[in-house]
């Protein structure tokens, strides 16, 4: 396991370096989920915190990734017990559905 976080910290620092743009961010995500799967909960939510700050700024609350972010920081709420903070997320990814 260490050499696919390693893998994936380098793939994104790779892409900063070299201009990679927001994309670059989506290792944030990628750490964050490997980090979800292990049970590592405390190192993904600032990771997801982070993509999903990012993406937003960049892309709008409404862009596909958005929601994506969304879910995946949610899913880790109800993992933690946070069911308050994964409905707040839940509805805002419902309000997304119905626009």
């Amino acid at each position: 396991m260490v050499l696919v976080t390693l893998a994936i910290i380098g793939q994104s620092s790779a892409a900063s370096a070299h201009g990679g743009g927001i994309d670059a961010f989506g290792g944030h995500n990628n750490l964050a989920f490997l980090y979800f799967n292990q049970g590592q909960y405390a190192a993904a939510e600032p990771l997801y915190k982070r993509a999903l700050s990012i993406y937003e700024k960049a892309l709008g609350p409404d862009h596909p990734s958005v929601a994506t972010f969304l879910n995946n920081l949610a899913a880790l709420y109800r993992a933690t017990g946070q069911i308050l903070e994964a409905q707040e997320l839940e509805k805002r990814l419902s309000d997304k559905n119905q626009r």
